[in-house]
């Protein structure tokens, strides 16, 4: 089996069930300017840059639901660190897409903010705010409720997970409703590897069948993917495409990082992310029957502890 590297950083997002109802207008979908703006408070266990880039995305979230509309609202959930419990961000699903940024405005600060759960106890807390203004697309087709969740082993029952090590293996487990095409891309500081289509697929998609589960990089066939990074923490997003048609992918090069690879590990291959991003684009511009849901991840290298 070939074992194959990617760089990966984590915090994948719930999806709570719907609560909006789509019309029956087949008119052109609207584009719109729109912009939005989202705090973040940088948390004990976040990284400054896990921060912004949830900012950002809440920020064209909020954007994007407040002119066109929200599909499902993101649960809330907690995380506990020693004593004290800390909300964690979830992201929802908007009736639009982001075609492009015209302006990103930022700014940090501290607050000194009271501990839950206690009478006179309070502390100093970081926060980012991001105010951002694009353009904007509708949606006019109700989404597919497909599930995609990462795993850091082959038992989807026990292995679901939103935070990673070096040397932890990945899966994805996947199941839609309907008949698809279905790509993974994974998204770093500097570029996008594609996950899927990997090498050997001759199309750009896998094609998969309704209420089948699959769990994907788990066959012998299929490339060994495994987290690792150099730093600290980092965090990257995986975006997951699914279409009930066909579509082709962005132009693929092979990984520039002789340095990382060796007998038995490789990169996935890649492209620059403004290349991707033009192509997403347009590929949700021209299909409307195009889904993207976008997973932050992180990885923790604990030989940096």
């Amino acid at each position: 089996m070939r074992r194959t590297a990617i760089l990966i950083f984590t915090l994948v997002f719930w999806w709570a069930s719907p609560v909006s109802t789509w019309g029956q207008s087949k008119n052109k979908p609207r584009e719109a300017t729109v912009e939005g703006t989202e705090v973040v408070v940088v948390e004990d266990w976040m990284s400054q840059k896990y921060a912004e880039a949830l900012a950002l995305r809440k920020a064209r979230e909020n954007a994007i639901g407040n002119e066109f509309g929200w599909i499902i609202n993101g649960k809330t959930h907690t995380r506990v660190d020693q004593t004290v419990e800390y909300n964690e961000y979830s992201l929802n699903q908007v009736k639009g897409f982001w075609v492009k940024t015209l302006k990103e405005n930022w700014e940090s600060g501290t607050d000194r903010i009271k501990i839950p759960g206690t009478l006179n106890k309070y502390r100093e807390v970081r926060w980012v705010k991001c105010t951002v203004k694009g353009k904007a697309k509708e949606m006019i087709e109700p989404p597919v409720e497909f599930e995609a969740k990462p795993l850091r082993c082959k038992d989807a029952a026990h292995c679901v997970t939103d935070e990673f090590k070096n040397d932890d293996d990945f899966y994805l487990r996947f199941v839609s409703p309907v008949d698809g095409y279905l790509a993974v891309y994974l998204e770093l500081e500097n570029s996008v590897q594609a996950l899927l289509p990997y090498e050997g697929i001759e199309e750009s998609f896998l094609q998969v069948e309704k209420d089948k589960e699959y769990i994907l990089f788990s066959q012998p066939h299929e490339p060994n993917y495994f987290m690792y990074t150099d730093l600290p923490v980092e965090i990257d997003v995986l975006t997951i495409i699914f279409s009930k048609t066909p579509f082709d992918k962005p132009i693929l090069r092979d990984a520039n990082d002789d340095a990382f690879e060796t007998e038995t590990a490789e990169l996935p291959k890649e492209t620059d992310k403004t290349r991707f991003y033009k192509w997403i684009t347009k590929l949700r511009s021209l299909k409307n029957d195009t889904q993207v849901k976008e997973i932050l991840i992180t990885i923790k290298n604990e030989a940096n502890d």
